[in-house]
């Protein structure tokens, strides 16, 4: 067996290390949102835990709800996280707001006017 440089992962290790699937890691070589740090003389994606840092970067912006094609653009332009986060928080804290806001109407008993009794039943025929 050959000797394994340490922390230098085949593609099923790093996967299993960062939580995500080889086939997320495929899709992501594709798009050039992470590039592996090598390749074995058998062909094996190579990575080394340099790679797992922009991978977990990666990882939290898509659980944030950004696309992955705007993930590609920050990590290009190494544009300044913590303005993607703040822009981010706020695009958050909109869709909660409005999800959560209650309507004018409502349908719940306990919103609805209250009817007044009728025991005799008089209001309630209709002539």
């Amino acid at each position: 067996m050959a000797q394994r440089n340490a922390g230098v992962y085949r593609i099923r290790e790093f996967a299993a290390l960062a939580g995500v699937t080889v086939r997320a890691l495929h899709h992501y070589d594709q798009l050039g949102l992470l590039k592996p740090s090598g390749r074995s003389t058998s062909g094996y994606r190579l990575y080394r835990d340099c790679d797992l840092a922009r991978l977990e970067q990666i990882v939290v912006l898509k659980f944030l709800g950004l696309p992955l094609k705007e993930i590609a653009g920050l990590l290009k332009r190494q544009s300044p996280l913590p303005d993607t986060l703040r822009r981010q928080q706020q695009v958050l804290t909109r869709n909660v707001v409005s999800s959560t806001w209650p309507s004018t109407r409502s349908n719940r008993p306990s919103d609805r006017p209250a009817r007044r009794a009728d025991p005799t039943g008089i209001f309630s025929r209709r002539s």
